[in-house]
């Protein structure tokens, strides 16, 4: 059996560097008289990925407690509660790298080199049931058809080449209760309100989103929205669809049409650039009825076999930044595939609203956790994935351990039938 001292170690690092373990004491002493009990069952939530648990009762069970311990627990705290747990530590992460690598005095090549590129995107939990009218017919990509889930509007944030990649903000979005037809607000709203708030929160500390970049796929093409993100002072890019009409000079020749006339010809002349030297593109500058003057880059992405396109707002930015900046955009999926496949994120059985917000929002913690401990603490050695099972294989006495010591981020000692 594997050594866990170095993963452990190193994920005990990564839970005190976030700040996460202060800010969890501050919020079981801010939401029960009795915050002691409640503390460890939120350690154990956070750290419980890496244990063989598929669920919150084999946790529980696995560690001595009642089956029903954590159901009850999560249900005494408001939803927006949760949320801010998420948000506090991850806000407080994201201030001291603008601080550090985008104050005035800074060189332009290192605010290169730590810009920031926010993502929005969307995910389905499949569940079977109501869900305390959380669930509902929403499109699942994986399945590829609708299906009976609860859809999850995700802001997540990657900060230069992979350097540090943080689950920023969360939102479910639910399904109204009158039926088909009623008012509802859309992912897309969601996610502006996310974005929104982020900035917010930066402008009392002084700090801007300016320069910065928000890469979405087609599911998030709204003028209206897009145009808000640019005010903000962000640089959004997304990909486009094939129908979307546009016109303007394209070799020396007017055209007035659909994206799909466009990516159909093979008359372009591909260039390569050393940014981004995988995908040949084409630059366009193009007016559309929806969006107005935009620069469109057609991208022949590697392993696909017909080109596609993205459309940024902003004139002044190149196509090979452009590609550079939407190809972290899979980030974020290798996020959603860590929690769905590792951490299991689908798998609760809760009947209150804040218990399933409590999970999920616990849940991106774990994968905050466990994905810096595997970037910044292993420099890279390990992934949140490998570490999660190479703690995975001493089952749950480490964690055992860990609760009855009076605060995790002291010196771990394994026991001996551990080491």
């Amino acid at each position: 059996m594997p050594d866990i001292t170095f993963a452990l170690n190193a994920t005990l690092d990564a839970l005190d560097s976030l700040g996460i373990q202060t800010d969890v004491e501050q919020f079981a002493a801010r939401h029960w008289t009795l915050p002691k009990q409640p503390l460890k069952a939120l350690d154990a939530l956070i750290l419980g990925p890496g244990t063989p648990a598929h669920s919150l009762s084999d946790l529980a069970v696995g560690l001595d407690w009642g089956k029903n311990r954590f159901g009850p627990l999560l249900g005494e705290v408001d939803p927006d509660a949760w949320v801010r747990l998420l948000r506090r530590p991850m806000r407080r992460k994201l201030r001291k790298v603008l601080m550090r690598y985008h104050s005035p005095g800074v060189s332009a090549a290192t605010k290169s080199r730590y810009r920031i590129t926010f993502v929005w995107d969307i995910t389905t939990l499949l569940k079977v049931g109501q869900m305390l009218g959380l669930a509902d017919l929403f499109y699942s990509g994986m399945l590829k058809r609708p299906s009976h889930s609860i859809e999850v509007v995700l802001l997540y944030a990657i900060v230069g080449e992979n350097f540090l990649c943080l689950p920023m903000d969360f939102r479910i979005r639910k399904p109204d209760p009158k039926g088909p037809g009623h008012p509802c607000k859309t992912g897309l709203e969601l996610a502006q309100e996310m974005l929104e708030d982020l900035h917010r929160c930066l402008r009392t500390h002084g700090l801007s989103l300016k320069g910065h970049f928000l890469v979405a796929d087609a599911w998030f093409t709204d003028s209206e929205k897009l145009d808000g993100v640019k005010a903000l002072g962000l640089i959004p890019i997304v990909a486009g669809k094939s129908s979307f009409i546009f016109e303007g000079n394209t070799q020396g020749q007017p055209f007035k049409g659909s994206m799909q006339d466009l990516l159909e010809r093979t008359d372009w002349s591909w260039k390569v650039s050393p940014l981004a030297p995988d995908v040949p593109y084409v630059r366009l500058k193009m007016t559309s009825p929806t969006f107005g003057p935009a620069v469109v880059t057609l991208c022949h992405w590697k392993g696909e076999d017909d080109p596609g396109y993205l459309i940024c707002l902003v004139p002044e930015v190149s196509s090979p930044r452009i590609i550079r900046a939407y190809s972290r955009r899979p980030w974020v999926e290798a996020c959603f595939e860590v929690c769905k496949a590792t951490i299991n994120i689908e798998r609760f059985k809760l009947r209150s609203a804040g218990g399933i917000w409590g999970f999920i929002a616990l849940r991106f913690l774990s994968f905050a956790v466990f994905d810096y401990a595997g970037r910044r603490m292993t420099k890279g050695k390990l992934s949140a994935g490998q570490i999660i099972r190479t703690l995975r294989y001493h089952g749950t006495l480490w964690l055992q351990q860990l609760l009855e010591r009076e605060t995790l981020s002291s010196p771990y000692a394994l026991h001996p039938l551990a080491a």
